[in-house]
């Protein structure tokens, strides 16, 4: 996780953050440091436990900062086994202190990269759980590309018709003609006026 620059880090007093930590407590799970998840609940914590815990708690981001988890091969299978297969069963969930339970958080999950992903505004423990009742968004798996071509469709070819410039209309000639005819009467009619004086 990489807090970028411009951030703002709160402690939980409200004052500047000085050092801050984030623990992977994915083997805590054993020990008690994951709490446990509520008998009745409809989700279970991924895996063997994938969690992390924010120290010192109660610090705050604005705005949030990514937190991503990114697993090996083996650790994906096992995630998509536990997921029935469906990536959009994952879901990163926060401890609440308060209510102690676990809360959910809009995760990303990348089938391509192998990573689960959540923005956070403040530490407290964050675990991926699978939940049939989750709907994680699932980033589009990258088409695989094959080098076999597939079949190469052209269209036929387009005849050409060739360019006849503008057209005079038709009704404008005759119009001409009929005025031209009209002035070479009346010039005749005229010089056959002035013969006859």
């Amino acid at each position: 996780m990489k807090i970028p620059l411009g951030t703002t880090v709160l402690n939980a007093d409200g004052g500047s953050a000085g050092t801050i930590s984030i623990i992977d407590t994915s083997p805590g799970r054993q020990s008690g440091e994951i709490p446990d998840v509520s008998v009745d609940a409809t989700f279970m914590i991924a895996g063997t436990g994938y969690a992390v815990s924010g120290s010192p708690a109660g610090t705050t981001f604005s705005p949030a900062i990514l937190l991503t988890f990114t697993f090996t091969d083996e650790e994906w299978s096992e995630l998509m086994a536990d997921a029935d297969d469906n990536p959009s069963n994952l879901v990163i969930k926060w401890y609440n202190p308060r209510t102690e339970s676990y809360e959910d958080i809009e995760t990303s999950v990348d089938p391509d990269s192998q990573t689960v992903s959540a923005w956070i505004s403040h530490f407290s423990i964050y675990a991926v759980f699978v939940d049939s009742e989750a709907s994680a968004t699932v980033v589009p798996t990258t088409p695989q590309t094959t080098d076999t071509p597939g079949p190469v469709t052209t269209a036929p070819p387009q005849p050409v018709v060739p360019d006849e410039g503008p057209r005079f209309p038709g009704i404008y000639m005759i119009i001409g003609i009929v005025v031209i005819l009209l002035l070479i009467g009346v010039a005749y009619y005229s010089i056959k006026k002035k013969e006859e004086r």
